[in-house]
């Protein structure tokens, strides 16, 4: 199963999501901010980032901008974790291409587990 790296600051969205990855076999790396976030990516190089965009410390788009620049991170797919609509998120977000999928909080459990399936599949 996969390494999926969750930075989320919501302590209940982390859990939820969590629980339903490692119930499922995924090896799961928790991040409750944006900095954590990074360091974790850098030192785990998961095999799939879930990734608020509104975290402290650092946002999701400066980490999308981190992983952008380096090849090794810009290969991760990338799952963005939302309570904003599409339109809300930076425009240049639309132009990182590890992004494969958008989750709009609160989500169900079938959504996230049929992200997670379509991203490791590609």
């Amino acid at each position: 199963m996969a390494t999926v790296l969750v930075v989320e600051d919501d302590s209940n969205t982390r859990m939820f999501t969590s629980i339903n990855l490692t119930t499922r076999g995924h090896r799961v790396i928790e991040a409750c901010d944006g900095r954590e976030g990074e360091e974790k990516l850098l030192r785990h190089l998961p095999d799939l980032v879930l990734l608020d965009i509104r975290l402290p410390e650092k946002t999701g788009l400066e980490i999308l901008d981190r992983m952008a620049e380096d090849p090794r991170l810009a290969q991760i797919p990338v799952i963005i974790m939302t309570a904003s609509h599409l339109n809300l998120i930076d425009e240049d977000s639309k132009n990182h291409t590890m992004i494969v999928d958008v989750l709009i909080k609160p989500f169900r459990a079938a959504r996230l587990l049929d992200a997670i399936s379509k991203a490791i599949r590609s």
